[in-house]
């Protein structure tokens, strides 16, 4: 299920098998990451 999109990235409802917990996940689009602000906004994204 996607609940949401955005110019790099789309957020899917998802479910941990092992423990039926939900959470949000946010997937983003590789071949829009060239350079390394790119990759810096990505570290930061990954963490928050």
């Amino acid at each position: 299920w996607v609940i949401g999109r955005g110019s790099y990235a789309k957020v899917l409802l998802v479910r941990l098998k092992r423990t039926d917990r939900i959470y949000a996940m946010k997937v983003v689009k590789k071949e829009l990451v060239n350079d390394d602000e790119d990759i810096d906004w990505v570290q930061t994204e990954k963490h928050v």
